[in-house]
């Protein structure tokens, strides 16, 4: 097994035709107050010119490196970065985002000071240019009243107060290993399970309540405004999530599975209802699977039914069995294509009254599903 320098922070910084931004996103790097770093930049196959704009930085920095890769996706970056890290610890940061020059620092002396798995800092998001908005936080941390906490600590809320954002985050590497965690080579939701697991492992989680991360957004072109290219990337990665999840002790003993359930009937709700305004057949697809083999397999799992306790995930999941696609692009047709991908409440409700006729006169998904394991 390679060894790892003491000390190190390695951070993989995965690029895809990121020239736009990319310069400012590796300027917040080389300006880190913490200085012992190695920045693994993997160019997924760029098009633009960002191998000129790393290759800039590379030139006049040792500690920045540049790897070319043929273009398989964000997760095969970030493991081919992890693969040639060298460091004690890991970041994984995106290469439009924005840096606070003390993030390192912080995050490195946070899981130094607790002997933590892994450390988490707050993050908020911004369009155009950035200006400190608290009203913008990406993460409620509400429910962490400590430094440290462990899953089980939180265990009813555990998946609704940490992101499965792999950008506000350090890893210790010794973690990584002994769990074996990688990102999955999906389209996109290629970084779900490797953050979840590697938090669902941790022995120990350190939380920083300072804004470290910039998140970008709003740039277009994003992945998923495309997912009707590859509606079942999310079904791919809980299929594996879950599996993993019901075969901690963990998650049993402390009713993790209960939160595990509302962020799966969350997430796919969502894109249910954006994979509905991108393509219908798409969408169908998506149904098809989930209602007739991803959905009892993993009540089978569970021995279970999925279990959802607030009122609004119930209303999500009764519509991901019931609501055909037929249906569902019909109610989101006003809110336009991937409009509910940023819809507010309002919006929401809209579209829970529009679903409506669906649950009185439509055919249930459920039956169907029912008919087909039958025959």
């Amino acid at each position: 097994m390679k060894e790892f320098v003491d000390g190190l922070v390695s951070i993989v910084v995965p690029v895809y035709n990121s020239e736009a931004h990319l310069a400012d996103a590796l300027d917040c790097l080389a300006r880190q107050s913490y200085d012992n770093i190695e920045v693994l930049i993997v160019d997924d196959g760029s098009k633009d010119d960002s191998r000129a704009i790393c290759e800039k930085y590379v030139a006049c920095d040792e500690r920045f490196r540049y790897i070319w890769q043929k273009n398989t996706g964000a997760g095969a970056a970030r493991n081919h970065g992890m693969d040639l890290a060298r460091g004690e610890y890991l970041m994984f940061l995106d290469a439009d985002d924005l840096f606070e020059f003390e993030l390192v620092a912080r995050l490195k002396a946070a899981i130094e000071r607790d002997g933590s798995d892994v450390a988490v800092c707050r993050a908020d998001w911004f369009k155009g240019q950035y200006e400190p908005d608290e009203s913008r936080l990406l993460n409620d941390s509400s429910s962490i009243k400590v430094g440290t906490f462990r899953p089980v600590d939180f265990a009813d809320e555990f998946y609704q107060v940490v992101t499965s954002c792999p950008w506000d985050k350090i890893y210790r590497v010794a973690h990584i290993r002994e769990n074996n965690l990688q990102y999955q080579n999906l389209r996109y939701s290629n970084d779900n399970y490797f953050v979840l697991m590697s938090l669902l492992t941790a022995n120990r989680i350190t939380w920083i309540e300072d804004i470290l991360v910039h998140y970008r957004i709003g740039q277009g072109g994003s992945l998923r405004d495309k997912m009707y290219l590859d509606p079942l990337c999310d079904l791919d990665m809980f299929d594996a999530l879950r599996s993993a999840v019901a075969k901690s002790d963990a998650a049993h003993a402390s009713g993790l599975m209960k939160s595990l359930d509302a962020f799966t009937v969350d997430l796919l709700f969502v894109n249910y209802a954006t994979l509905a305004s991108q393509s219908v057949e798409a969408c169908k697809k998506f149904h098809k699977r989930l209602t007739r083999f991803c959905f009892p397999a993993w009540e089978k799992l569970e021995s279970t039914k999925l279990q959802c306790g607030s009122f609004k995930s119930k209303i999500r999941l009764w519509a991901l069995g019931s609501v055909q696609p037929d249906s569902m692009a019909w109610a989101v047709k006003p809110f336009g294509k991937n409009g509910m991908r940023t819809a507010g409440p309002k919006q929401w409700h809209i579209l829970y009254a529009r679903l409506l006729p669906s649950m009185l006169f439509g055919r249930s998904a459920g039956k169907e599903r029912r008919s087909a394991n039958d025959n």
